[in-house]
């Protein structure tokens, strides 16, 4: 059970982070029927037993591999169904989550579906049945300060600079990303080279998130303060991410990321999403 768990928050976890559905359509109706040795199983407290153990079993894989403190909670239906892998739901929650640079803060995933079985063959997971969570994390200033840091984003800039078109024009020199007024405000120092002209400029400018059209964009953008409909602009500065994609959970399992909402509240910017992993064999 611990390698079903795992393998189900590498999916969450180590992919980069829609479309309005109704994502209840994908869960089973299946409900498991009671039978003489589930009920002893509940009266003797074994379900009880297990839940514990394999709750605590996964809270120390996971530490492991994220380096996060999850606090694990299984709700399972009586007997011994845990054993067979069968589970009403799976919550984890983390106050801190480091990704790649990023460090994502409130993390919250769990399942909607009210049937769920995952057991392994070949010790590779079988999705019995459609599994679909549900997240939500957030990002604050105080996240973005240490990724302006790290060596993944001076990996964007110098992608940026190092552009054959863009390097023989400019060059970003020093940068500054802030959450202010619920935007995101970006600061460049920009080193002009156009033969004629060579100066280092200042440019600002700011832009909430949203999910448009299954890409995340850039929206309610001002440039240098100024209100502006700078459309031509846009598609340079936006980076269009799709907000939905196939990700690969192993080598007979997919599965599809979804970001259903981002948006920036109360100074931090939100994310809300969900993966779907179709039942083994109708991927």
């Amino acid at each position: 059970m611990k390698k079903i768990i795992l393998t189900i928050f590498s999916v969450l976890l180590f992919q980069n982070f829609s479309f309005a559905q109704d994502y209840n359509s994908y869960c089973s109706s299946y409900v498991p029927k009671k039978n003489f040795g589930g009920v002893s199983s509940s009266i003797s407290g074994v379900n009880l037993l297990s839940r514990n153990i394999i709750e605590h079993q996964m809270t120390k894989a996971i530490k492991k591999e994220t380096n996060s403190n999850f606090k694990i909670d299984i709700d399972n239906y009586w007997g011994n169904s845990l054993l067979g892998g069968e589970f009403k739901s799976l919550s984890a929650k983390t106050k801190e989550l480091p990704l790649e640079g990023l460090i994502f803060s409130d993390v919250d995933i769990y399942t909607i579906c009210p049937y769920n079985r995952v057991t392994i063959k070949d010790n590779l997971p079988v999705f019995e049945e459609n599994m679909v969570l549900k997240y939500s994390a957030n990002l604050t200033q105080q996240n973005l300060n240490k990724y302006l840091l790290t060596s993944e984003y001076k990996k964007i800039i110098d992608k940026i600079n190092s552009n054959a078109v863009i390097k023989n024009m400019f060059q970003i020199k020093n940068s500054k990303i802030s959450i202010n007024n619920n935007k995101l405000n970006f600061k460049y120092d920009i080193a002009l080279d156009l033969g004629f002209i060579k100066k280092t400029s200042k440019i600002s400018f700011s832009s909430n998130l949203a999910v448009e059209e299954g890409q995340i964009k850039l929206c309610d953008f001002e440039l240098n303060s100024l209100k502006a409909g700078y459309s031509s602009l846009l598609p340079l500065i936006n980076n269009f991410k799709p907000a939905s994609f196939d990700i690969k959970i192993d080598e007979r399992n997919k599965g599809r990321l979804e970001v259903d909402k981002i948006a920036i509240k109360d100074n931090k910017i939100d994310f809300l999403g969900y993966v779907i992993i179709k039942k083994s064999g109708m991927q």
